[in-house]
């Protein structure tokens, strides 16, 4: 099949190498012209595990152009353009751009929104263009992008015919995946639930593990424990300096303002959104506890600036915020190190990991690169562990601590499961 892909972000891109590895004939149209001619010859324009690979294998079947006249005879294609919040409202028009610039090249074609919008969406564009619309939004993680789109959990899709779903779910078939039929408003909205719930799944994680660091507890223990019940599950139950990227804070902000302007609050949303911008000033009060108070010229080392692990993703970045913060607010120098990420604000950039550590005073596990466990075993100095990636019985004689574990160092209990 002829399948078309407008915009070519994270996303975006994402899909059309998929589409083109199993044979169809893709067709990407990008208006960034560096990011064409990069693509063109092969070149990632973002960080993905594997995706150089998979980009070269898609190539003899992705052509990648500006022009939307090249989407011509396409029967399906899909809009995967930026949704931004402004003011905490989703911004639609990007999506009402790429709609109607579809519509003047090819209104035979069938819409695809794969970006995140709120629910009407769909039903807003056909009025715009009078073409069909089908909603299929997306559920990719950053780091498994192309896995997540080869082998994705579901498959969503809603449209006013019957006939459309039954023809995209062929085109998807290769997947595997279960596929829900719904209405339009109904896959909207479940994107939008979906991250909201997994977003508050890590607000409540830390909220117990600030609960956690005032009576003795340890809330890996407390949400290993939890995460054994299968009505609860163990994924997203980990605390950290909260959570950002792309999704996270603008679907949660969205979502919240849309059930505002339809006379309806969404309260647990609004405190798992409160929790979250409270992290970063509970990260400073633990590195002041560390510190002795004062943290006025004292070098603080951060290591990893992306969102997460496995990503050059620095949208919304709770390490940022971080770093920020302990430069104006603290008088703080700040020493900084990633492996992919790139950052210039208010800090000194190191090369490399033990650079950065041996002119820190203290350091800070902002980020859950896999590499930085062993790069901290022999470290010497106090750790700050935002991550929980350090198993503390690995580390003997090692002043640190984690989020939701009283006190330092040592040598603690290490909880278990038996069959």
């Amino acid at each position: 099949m002829k399948v078309g892909v407008v915009g070519l972000g994270y996303v975006g891109l994402s899909i059309a190498i998929v589409f083109a590895e199993q044979g169809n004939t893709v067709i990407g149209v990008e208006v960034d012209g560096e990011k064409i001619e990069k693509l063109r010859k092969g070149i990632p324009t973002m960080f993905e595990p594997g995706i150089k690979e998979h980009l070269e294998k898609a190539l003899p079947n992705l052509h990648i152009s500006s022009d939307y006249s090249s989407l011509s005879e396409t029967k399906f294609i899909y809009v995967a353009v930026p949704t931004p919040t402004v003011d905490g409202r989703i911004d639609l028009s990007h999506v009402e751009q790429a709609a109607i610039s579809i519509k003047a090249a090819c209104p035979q074609s069938v819409i695809v929104i794969k970006s995140t919008v709120v629910p009407g969406t769909a039903k807003k564009i056909s009025r715009l263009t009078g073409m069909d619309v089908v909603s299929n939004p997306e559920f990719t993680r950053e780091g498994h992008a192309i896995e997540d789109t080869l082998h994705p959990d579901r498959i969503i899709l809603g449209a006013e015919r019957q006939e459309l779903m039954d023809e995209l779910e062929a085109l998807l078939g290769f997947s595997g995946a279960p596929i829900l039929k719904a209405s339009n408003e109904d896959a909207e909205l479940i994107k939008y639930a979906s991250n909201a719930y997994l977003a508050t799944k890590i607000s409540y994680a830390n909220e117990l593990a600030k609960l956690c660091e005032k009576v003795g507890c340890d809330i890996e223990v407390v949400t290993l424990g939890m995460g054994l019940d299968k009505r609860i599950g163990p994924q997203f139950l980990k605390p950290g300096p909260g959570w950002g990227g792309s999704c996270f804070p603008k679907d949660t902000q969205a979502l919240v303002a849309f059930a505002g302007d339809n006379s309806s609050r969404l309260k647990i949303v609004e405190a798992a959104i409160d929790v979250n911008n409270q992290m970063v000033q509970h990260a400073i009060t633990l590195i002041k506890e560390i510190a002795g108070g004062n943290l006025s010229e004292k070098r603080i080392g951060v290591l990893g600036i992306a969102f997460k692990e496995d990503t050059d993703d620095t949208r919304s970045s709770k390490s940022i915020e971080l770093i920020e913060r302990l430069f104006r607010e603290e008088r703080a120098q700040v020493n900084v190190y990633d492996p992919v990420a790139k950052y210039s604000g208010n800090c000194t950039k190191y090369e490399s990991l033990s650079e950065c550590v041996a002119n820190s005073d203290i350091v800070v596990v902002a980020t859950e690169w896999d590499g930085f466990r062993s790069a901290l075993r022999e470290v010497e100095k106090p750790i700050l562990d935002l991550r929980r990636i350090l198993d503390l019985k690995e580390y003997p004689g090692i002043y640190a601590i984690g989020l939701g574990r009283k006190g330092t160092g040592g040598s603690p209990m290490h909880s278990k499961v038996t069959s």
